[in-house]
């Protein structure tokens, strides 16, 4: 996993190799063993700068994870992204999809063509795929560019579901909470672990993954109140779109991960 000493003056030529692709340095593609060696040379730096990351890393206690001069920041502002992702509003649309179903069945004395079944059905169906799509846009788009037109894009959607629920038109409705689901999973549902993980020593994560999951089931928790209450389903949503306004504003004060070293 070392390089000698003696090819340390080598590796430092290629540096500003590193983290662009051959094409954009005048690597000739056509090139194999140009290519070969860019990323032999890619490879050899990158284990490099792991070892010493994880040796630094593992020096690191709890206490300074959480409260050290060098890592709260990073600690503290992926907690505060990982509670911005919990305002999306994910738990609670997914885990009680059933109950506002069932007040679309009422508002439309049962004839809405969709049973409750079968809308929650179809709400996993679209979880799963959506999930499975996430994976393209982390691979080649910014950290912070999926989230914040993630949490831009859901707050739209969460208004217009509103909007649509207040005008009765409830098969509209029913479709932009699965493109909610959606935009979700492409963006910040799976982006937020990603950014957590690139951010964080490995000590600090159980505090950031903690606020996430409390977060979720104190909005969990709440939804039932809020649809039960004069707010009903359309002020609920209103809530749920002003959260994430607010999450969309805390992540454009986030820095860029992808692509940095440790």
């Amino acid at each position: 996993f070392l390089i000698k000493r003696e090819r340390d003056e080598e590796v430092l030529k290629f540096l500003p190799l590193i983290y662009n692709i051959p094409k954009r340095k005048n690597v000739d593609l056509k090139d194999k063993q140009a290519v070969s060696d860019y990323y032999k040379i890619f490879i050899a730096k990158r284990r490099i700068e792991l070892i010493a990351a994880e040796a630094e890393a593992a020096k690191v206690t709890f206490k300074d994870a959480v409260f050290g001069q060098d890592y709260y920041r990073a600690t503290w502002m992926s907690a505060c992204l990982n509670i911005g992702n919990q305002f999306s509003a994910i738990g609670p649309v997914c885990i009680y999809s059933s109950t506002i179903l069932d007040e679309v069945m009422k508002e439309t004395d049962g004839e809405f063509p969709i049973t409750i079944r079968e809308g929650v059905l179809i709400i996993g169906s679209v979880t799963m795929v959506s999930a499975l799509l996430g994976v393209f846009p982390a691979k080649f788009m910014g950290r912070k560019l999926i989230l914040t037109s993630s949490h831009m894009a859901l707050a739209i959607t969460h208004a217009i579901i509103a909007i649509l629920y207040a005008i009765k038109s409830f098969v509209a409705m029913y479709i932009f909470m699965q493109i909610f689901i959606f935009w979700f999973y492409i963006g910040t549902g799976n982006v937020s672990f990603i950014y957590a993980g690139e951010a964080c020593v490995d000590q600090a994560m159980g505090v950031v993954l903690g606020v996430r999951w409390m977060t979720e089931m104190i909005m969990s928790f709440t939804i039932s109140f809020m649809i039960a209450s004069n707010m009903g389903v359309v002020y609920t949503f209103v809530v749920y779109a002003i959260l994430n306004v607010i999450a969309f504003a805390f992540m454009c004060t986030l820095k860029e991960t992808r692509g940095k070293t440790p």
